[in-house]
């Protein structure tokens, strides 16, 4: 079987973070649907092989979508180049359910260690500094197409002695363009300008959803929980797109 792959540039992230993982049961899951087969756990080594497919997240964008199809119990691995210290967020799916994601350096073939292991099909890291990552999206039992979603969100710096921070950022129709923000008691965000169908979600560094997009907000204003957390501001465009300006406060 050919193993096919499209790259979509500009795609969201899946806000699934707070999905816990799969669980395998008997037969079936609660809703009736085939329980998916039971995580294996990744190998602590592996290196990039000949065939890896090299993936990049454009320089104007902050994610890349690929679309693929899985062979039966054979996994799929694509390398990317970031810089050091950069925050990686991977998710993986089929129509049916979650895979698991594992990244791992691209010089020595050590796994990098996810800081949110509970969901194995959630992955969270600052890149080591290292010669390129390979991430592995774990296959499950049968063929199946998937969608491998990677997001590397832009890093927020505040003002020292306002704690305000304001950004610009020229976008296309439908496109969500993604800050961390750094660790803080709460934080305010505003689309000071921008069109009138671009709107704001804001998700916790442990994946708590803080604001929605099905509320078409464009500010927030809230805590983070634990101050030492970072939170994730993403801009949504609606079919308009263009500039948007950003303004940020912390306390």
């Amino acid at each position: 079987m050919k193993r096919s792959v499209f790259v979509v540039i500009g795609c969201v992230l899946l806000t699934a973070c707070n999905r816990p993982a799969e669980q395998s049961s008997a037969s079936k899951q609660a809703d009736g649907r085939p329980a998916p087969p039971a995580a294996h756990a990744p190998a602590p080594n592996r290196k990039p092989g000949n065939a890896n497919r090299y993936v990049a997240i454009p320089t104007d964008a902050t994610s890349v979508t690929v679309v693929g199809n899985l062979e039966a119990d054979k996994d799929v691995e694509f390398l990317i180049g970031e810089e050091h210290g950069t925050l990686l967020l991977a998710h993986a799916v089929t129509p049916e359910a979650d895979l698991d994601v594992s990244v791992y350096r691209g010089d020595t073939g050590d796994r990098v260690a996810d800081q949110r292991p509970a969901n194995p099909a959630f992955f969270v890291a600052r890149l080591p500094e290292t010669l390129g990552y390979l991430i592995v999206v774990h296959a499950k039992g049968a063929a199946t197409p998937y969608t491998l979603e990677l997001e590397a969100p832009r890093q927020v710096f505040f003002d020292e002695t306002s704690g305000t921070s304001e950004i610009t950022v020229a976008a296309p129709a439908h496109s969500v363009t993604a800050y961390i923000v750094p660790p803080s008691q709460s934080i305010t965000a505003e689309i000071a300008t921008g069109p009138s169908d671009a709107y704001l979600t804001v998700q916790g560094f442990n994946g708590q959803p803080l604001l929605k997009a099905e509320s078409g907000s464009r500010s927030f204003t809230g805590a983070l929980g634990d101050p030492k957390d970072s939170a994730i501001v993403r801009i949504n465009q609606g079919a308009t797109g263009g500039d948007v300006t950003l303004k940020l406060q912390r306390k």
